[in-house]
């Protein structure tokens, strides 16, 4: 699925509950387990806005209905 995006990660993550957090340089985007598909689709628009942060991109709750996406930065 990221390579369709031709979204490349440094790391992916599953915890104990199968969400998972992808990581890029110092950004850590949290996709949660469900909506992959639509999360994925919104992080390939916001990835390149987001270069040279470092922090925790929050899709976790995204969805076609309920459209919010927050980023925290570090420190």
């Amino acid at each position: 699925m990221l390579s369709k995006h031709q979204i490349t990660t440094d790391k992916i993550y599953f915890n104990e509950s199968n969400e998972i957090t992808l990581y890029f340089d110092n950004i850590r985007a949290k996709l949660g387990k469900d909506n992959l598909e639509e999360k994925v689709m919104r992080l390939e628009q916001i990835l390149p806005n987001l270069s040279g942060e470092s922090g925790v991109l929050d899709l976790q709750n995204y969805s076609e209905d309920r459209k919010n996406v927050t980023f925290q930065k570090d420190g």
